[in-house]
């Protein structure tokens, strides 16, 4: 197992749920009745949120497969 100590992992699992929270937030938001510079904003926090979703992937290969 990858995981060293106790509180690496609760770090982790904190970093995947603040991810998955994120995401889900972004799902529920309707981007249509937005002003431009708030779609804009919006289509940021999807791009920094993906990107943010891959690192950890690539920090923690496998994660997901436990």
């Amino acid at each position: 197992m990858w995981f060293n100590s106790n509180s690496q992992e609760m770090e982790q699992l904190h970093t995947l749920w603040f991810c998955r929270s994120l995401v889900s937030r972004l799902e529920e938001t309707n981007p249509r009745n937005m002003k431009h510079e708030e779609k804009l904003a919006f289509w940021i926090n999807v791009h920094n949120t993906l990107v943010m979703h891959v690192k950890f992937l690539n920090i923690y290969p496998g994660f997901f497969l436990m």
